[in-house]
């Protein structure tokens, strides 16, 4: 049988057909690839402060942690 998905791929190619026969394919191929564009940048946008958040942190770390071993050592005479 065909998978779960099956039923979202027929819905979008009756869309597809639909668009084709009236006439208004190229608005709706352009309002997918508007959408599509917009996850990509959303995706990268999530990305980005992703490495950032966590970037911060490991610097904060390594910071302190610094910060910790010369506060443990013993002074030198």
């Amino acid at each position: 049988m065909l998978g779960k998905d099956s039923g979202v791929a027929l819905l979008i190619i009756i869309i597809l057909i639909i668009a084709a026969v009236t006439g208004t394919l190229w608005q709706v191929l352009e309002i997918a690839v508007g959408v599509a564009v917009g996850i990509f940048l959303a995706a990268v946008v999530l990305a980005a402060a992703a490495y950032y958040f966590v970037r911060n942190r490991v610097r904060s770390f390594q910071r302190d942690f610094r910060r910790r071993d010369q506060d443990d050592r013993p002074e030198r005479y």
